[in-house]
């Protein structure tokens, strides 16, 4: 069976800028978990990480569809989300942040919601 470029392509990019969290493991296990999610990746935003971010990434490629991307010509959390967004192969663009631990139904309920409205927030809690 031959898959088309299409059903490969992610209903959502998931966009996190960091310079080196020691929670960013945990946002990536909650993405990891996610319940009846569409096809989305996330991109993690290297705004000028001081830790060993490949490190720390390693245990979630397996389990995500999951990139780096170079953000750090300017520091900056909206330079970083920038970068990211450039990158993005997804319909929709979620910006989390990596100190964050989203809800098992968070990528579907906010891709769904994004089918209706052009922009959408989330409630921290």
């Amino acid at each position: 069976m031959t898959v088309s470029a299409d059903e490969m392509t992610p209903v959502v990019s998931v966009i996190i800028p960091t310079i080196g969290s020691s929670f960013l493991s945990e946002q990536l296990r909650s993405l990891a978990e996610q319940q009846a999610p569409p096809r989305f990746e996330v991109l993690v935003a290297d705004n000028g990480a001081t830790d060993d971010l490949n490190a720390q990434l390693a245990p979630w490629r397996s389990r995500l569809d999951l990139r780096v991307v170079d953000a750090r010509t300017r520091l900056g959390t909206p330079h970083a989300r920038n970068t990211g967004a450039h990158e993005a192969r997804g319909r929709y663009l979620l910006f989390l942040d990596d100190d964050d631990v989203t809800t098992p139904g968070y990528v579907r309920t906010m891709a769904d919601a994004l089918e209706h409205h052009s922009a959408v927030a989330a409630r921290v809690d």
